[in-house]
């Protein structure tokens, strides 16, 4: 009987501290994204970097929200390596989100690596091909296709562009 109650107790207490842990996460990543969308990249990142941080320390990894939140944040403040080490830690947890595949698309994009952005716009679509920014990765692909002479694919992903995009 005592065994079972002893059981039941660690049980409860386990599952608590995991909510109490998913909170915390939550309550960090709605605050970064706060500072994000108000334009205060340098207090978003800082705070996805905390987390990061601290679960580096235990040994263990954020969780992949956190990665693109810092991997966004650095981008938009032109840190582009830090950028792109954040958004492919994410991409290795194996996370996908719409922001992510754009973002990563825009590190290649600037460091001049265009198979890997290709690669990355190509993910985008195949993942979210309903995503709100579908049309946008959809023009930039082609352009890659055309920069790199993939021709077969520029013409297969032609009629698919918005309409001001062919002019």
């Amino acid at each position: 009987m005592k065994i079972r109650l002893l059981i039941q107790f660690l049980i409860i207490a386990t599952v608590l501290q995991s909510c109490k842990s998913s909170s915390t996460v939550s309550k960090i990543s709605e605050e970064a994204e706060i500072a994000y969308k108000a334009g205060d990249y340098e207090k978003a990142l800082a705070v996805c970097e905390k987390e990061i941080t601290e679960k580096e320390i235990k040994g263990k990894n954020a969780i992949g929200p956190v990665y693109v939140g810092a991997g966004k944040a650095a981008l938009e403040l032109n840190q582009i390596d830090k950028a792109r080490k954040y958004l492919e830690t994410a991409r290795s947890l194996s996370y996908s989100s719409p922001d992510m595949y754009e973002s990563l698309g825009k590190v290649y994009k600037n460091i001049d690596n265009l198979s890997k952005e290709i690669t990355a716009l190509e993910n985008y679509r195949k993942f979210y091909p309903q995503g709100e920014k579908a049309n946008v990765i959809a023009t930039r692909l082609f352009e890659t296709y055309i920069e790199s002479e993939n021709w077969d694919l520029a013409n297969k992903l032609w009629p698919e562009i918005e309409p001001q995009a062919q002019n």
